[in-house]
């Protein structure tokens, strides 16, 4: 029982590398939470203008970032970037 719990955890649990400016962190996002406000946080920016920040993610096709238009559309492990 105990696996099943800890599986169904790590499966409404997303994880992602975000860079902002040099840094570089390792962000979860719980089922329900949100990836920007959880990678301000990371940084110790919460508390400032979210609209002031926009994502971009890593497009292995391109081998390029791309801006991140539906944030709940992005899969977990995701190479992202934060940007003001």
């Amino acid at each position: 029982m105990q696996f099943f719990v800890v599986r169904l955890l790590k499966m409404v649990t997303k994880t992602y590398l975000v860079s902002f400016h040099v840094n570089r962190k390792i962000v979860h996002v719980k089922a329900g939470e949100q990836l920007l406000r959880n990678s301000l946080s990371a940084f110790g920016l919460e508390g400032g203008d979210e609209y002031s920040y926009f994502m971009q993610v890593w497009n292995e096709e391109w081998k390029e970032y791309v801006d991140v238009e539906d944030k709940s559309e992005v899969a977990g492990r995701a190479k992202l970037k934060l940007i003001r």
